[in-house]
């Protein structure tokens, strides 16, 4: 069963780097082209290449007669562990609800929240800390 797990984790991973990396630049000028998309097309291919094998992983544990299939107590633990999830999710729903966006981006995100401008906020670094850094770094 956590194999069922995994494989939906590794579809997620692979599903948001292919949503996030772009096959070329012809699409810069376009209003609806991804905010921080960026263009790599051998990582995109990749992360293509991830997505059907993690649906073909996927296919394997739950398609009867397939080498992998689960047996039917995993099925069984698989669909209650499903269901417990779904009522902790539809209990809380209304609580996250009430969360506005900004605050619930900033409490996934953290600092990497978004401004309204779209960007990401500056960090500046104290020049300070840059002369310390490269001077230790001498020193060694």
């Amino acid at each position: 069963m956590s194999s069922i797990g995994v494989t939906i984790a590794y579809f997620y991973a692979c599903f948001v780097a292919y949503r996030l990396f772009k096959w070329s630049d012809k699409n810069a000028n376009d209003t609806t082209a991804k905010k921080g998309a960026i263009v790599a097309p051998w990582r995109k291919f990749l992360s293509l290449l991830g997505v059907i094998s993690s649906i073909g992983f996927f296919l394997l544990l739950i398609v009867p007669g397939s080498p992998g299939f689960l047996a039917t107590p995993s099925l069984i633990a698989l669909a209650i562990w499903v269901a417990i999830g779904a009522i902790f999710f539809l209990t809380k729903l209304k609580s996250y609800r009430a969360i506005p966006k900004k605050e619930l981006d900033l409490y996934i995100l953290g600092d990497y929240a978004e401004e309204e401008d779209g960007l990401p906020p500056k960090k500046e670094i104290p020049s300070a800390a840059i002369t310390a850094t490269v001077a230790s770094k001498a020193n060694k």
